[in-house]
């Protein structure tokens, strides 16, 4: 049974989420969907601090767990594809030197 607190705790976190979504959207003066804004989160750190607050999301796993829950099929998106993939071959040949 889910108790009444949890139930308005799950609502304010969705509802600040989409704020916080909102913001970055006027920040970036665009209209831009679940995908671009992860990506945007991830590109700048101070942004994705202050996305993480206004959440109340504990850490980066927990606020990308959150957009993943929103949106399941963001996984498929071809911008975060890229992304990821210029990131880590990035990070795999760092490591490898």
């Amino acid at each position: 049974m889910i108790q009444p607190y949890d139930s308005i705790c799950s609502i304010e976190t969705r509802n600040n989420f989409y704020k916080a979504c909102s913001f970055v959207c006027m920040l970036k003066n665009k209209r831009l969907n679940y995908a671009n804004i992860l990506i945007i989160l991830l590109q700048e750190k101070k942004l994705i601090r202050l996305f993480k607050n206004l959440c109340s999301f504990e850490n980066d796993y927990e606020c990308i767990r959150f957009f993943l829950e929103c949106d399941p099929n963001i996984y498929k998106s071809k911008y975060i594809k890229r992304f990821l993939k210029k990131h880590y071959d990035n990070v795999y040949r760092k490591e490898n030197l």
